[in-house]
């Protein structure tokens, strides 16, 4: 195989227990620190709302800082229009701070469903007025940028504060606050990460809009295309959005792919997770033969990604959006459990990963 891909990396739901979420947390948290050790390069962690997964992946991601040194952190993805984009601007620079410039932010954004009966609760009763384009991601980087958002130029900032007021009034104090500590941007400034941030992408709209904006590209196992037929398969298109991407890159951004497969390799597996892995791809062959309808847009699945190294080795070799990708990210199953995981991720870091010219960190 003459493509090399240059850094591995997995995504993982983080999933939590109803009753006992910190044990679930530091199931995860020790998945992470193996993965670590194996060499990878990140991990992202999928954030998720009214599921048994996580919902607030900066201040997971701040957690997992210190438990690790030298892993990226990424989000797979932060749906936008859950968020207020300055609260998660700061909230992400915290989380990077901590982690001494690791953080990956993954970002999407669409509108919500217009049936959707939560839509009052979730996003308040002036939703169908807000803005959820692209815009809101925008917002997000500008924040992050360190743009000033206010001018603090007529403020007198000494180098000490020659009088720290012991016994205040309500003016003195205003004025040693506003001297010592306004700041004319978001705080917070974690210089570089607004280059960091990847969108996850799945129709040519969305890969060139990230091009465009500066962002690298997430992709996975599903997409949407305006030219969807039965004769194209589902890596064809991919690798035409991918040639979009870089056609539309904004100039002098150097903009990574990440290509996410499902992942169920089986070469030293034993006979009864081998069944489980076969049982599992097989399940969810079916949905991938043609497109389906998904919220009034056509979308294709891709057959996952499985069997012996060489299976898996053939299967990217035929797969033409593969010589795109910069990253490979191993789509780790929802269904499957602690120790499947571990060893999906060490058969990947130790006999996969090698044969696609990939060297583990160190």
């Amino acid at each position: 195989m003459t493509h090399q891909i240059k850094k591995l990396s997995f995504v993982h739901i983080f999933p939590i227990a109803r009753d006992d979420p910190r044990r679930s947390y530091e199931e995860s948290f020790q998945l992470v620190e193996f993965a670590e050790q194996l060499g990878y390069d990140a991990v992202w962690i999928r954030q998720r709302h009214l599921q048994y997964a996580t919902p607030g992946a900066a201040a997971v991601l701040a957690a997992l800082s210190q438990r690790t040194t030298k892993i990226g952190l990424s989000t797979a993805v932060i749906v936008g229009e859950y968020e207020n984009p300055f609260n998660l601007a700061e909230s992400l620079a915290v989380a990077d701070v901590l982690s001494g410039g690791r953080l990956r932010p993954g970002v999407s954004v669409h509108p919500p469903q217009p049936d959707n009966p939560l839509n009052d609760v979730l996003f308040g009763p002036g939703w169908r007025e807000d803005d959820f384009s692209y815009n809101r991601i925008q917002k997000l980087l500008d924040y992050v940028s360190g743009r000033p958002l206010r001018d603090l130029s007529d403020i007198h900032r000494p180098n000490e504060p020659s009088h720290v007021p012991s016994q205040p009034d309500q003016a003195e104090a205003g004025q040693y606050l506003q001297t010592y500590l306004e700041s004319e941007r978001q705080e917070p400034h974690a210089a570089g990460l607004d280059q960091r941030f990847w969108y996850g992408a799945g129709s040519y709209r969305s890969v060139e809009w990230a091009a465009q904006a500066g962002l690298h590209l997430l992709v996975d196992n599903i997409l949407s295309a305006r030219d969807l037929t039965e004769t194209r398969s589902f890596d064809e298109v991919q690798a035409d959005q991918f040639q979009a991407y870089r056609d539309q890159l904004k100039p002098g951004f150097n903009g990574q792919i990440a290509l996410g497969r499902v992942w169920a390799p089986t070469s030293h597996a034993s006979p009864e997770r081998k069944a489980k892995f076969d049982a599992f791809i097989d399940k969810r062959t079916a949905r991938t033969r043609a497109p389906r309808e998904l919220g009034g847009k056509l979308h294709l699945f891709r057959k996952d990604t499985g069997g012996s190294l060489d299976q898996i080795l053939d299967d990217l070799g035929h797969d033409p959006s593969y010589e795109y990708a910069d990253e490979l990210a191993i789509l780790l199953p929802f269904e499957f459990d602690y120790d499947d995981y571990r060893y999906i991720l060490e058969e990947t870091a130790t006999v996969i990963a090698p044969a696609l010219g990939w060297s583990p960190t160190r």
